[in-house]
């Protein structure tokens, strides 16, 4: 798949179910680990609780919010679609790699800094 194709896709990391889900903004979908008639949504993996974040761009570049899940962590704590993820627990998104930016966005309570319309929001969202 070329750079193209992938810029104008949401990408969603399952680790637990191992699953890759791309998606475009009509929420087309699309998948690298099953055929697309098996794929589907997973609000929350069986033992492990998640943020409900929808994420736009790549692991190594801008982040930014394309989506939260209704009633999820990330929507309590207030997370919006459009956000752009500015810091993870205090440290700036450009100076995390890819594996950091993962371990991050695992971890609880995840200390974000997002510019949402022009201006800087702190959040705190937590898992339990």
């Amino acid at each position: 798949m070329g750079q193209g194709f992938l810029q104008g896709l949401q990408l969603t990391l399952d680790h637990t179910n191992r699953r890759l889900r791309l998606s475009s903004d009509a929420d087309e979908v699309a998948t690298a680990a099953t055929p697309t008639r098996q794929v589907r949504r997973v609000a929350q993996p069986a033992g492990k609780k998640r943020y409900g974040i929808r994420l736009r761009g790549s692991l190594d570049a801008e982040l930014t919010v394309a989506g939260v899940d209704p009633g999820s962590p990330a929507e309590v704590g207030g997370l919006q679609a459009g956000d752009l993820l500015v810091t993870l627990n205090g440290v700036p998104v450009e100076q995390l790699d890819v594996s950091a930016r993962i371990n991050a966005l695992r971890g609880s309570p995840l200390k974000l800094s997002v510019k949402r319309d022009g201006e800087l929001q702190e959040l705190t969202l937590r898992l339990d």
